[in-house]
């Protein structure tokens, strides 16, 4: 297996290189900050997600309650309460 190197023509000194990834050892690896546009896209997007979650949290509730209430469950089991993470095999 033949080892990488750079070609002679790339402009990426061998000093500045080993310094890059010196910084992805001890993880100080500069970003970027976003620009205002990148910036209310992702936090629109973000509120949705959170809205999601929130929603899916309250529903998965709301079916486990219903379960209860329906079958006159005492404890709910394990697998009853993550029925969303059950494959159809399993339900």
């Amino acid at each position: 297996m033949r080892a990488f190197s750079f070609p002679q023509d790339m402009e990426v000194p061998r000093q500045k290189l080993g310094t890059w990834i010196a910084s992805l050892k001890t993880g100080k690896l500069p970003i970027a900050p976003p620009t205002d546009s990148i910036r209310a896209e992702v936090e629109l997007i973000v509120s949705r997600l959170i809205e999601i979650a929130k929603t899916n949290q309250q529903t998965h509730q709301d079916v486990l309650h219903w379960l209860e209430i329906t079958y006159i469950i005492d404890k709910l089991g394990q697998k009853i309460e993550s029925f969303s993470a059950l494959s159809f095999a399993e339900l």
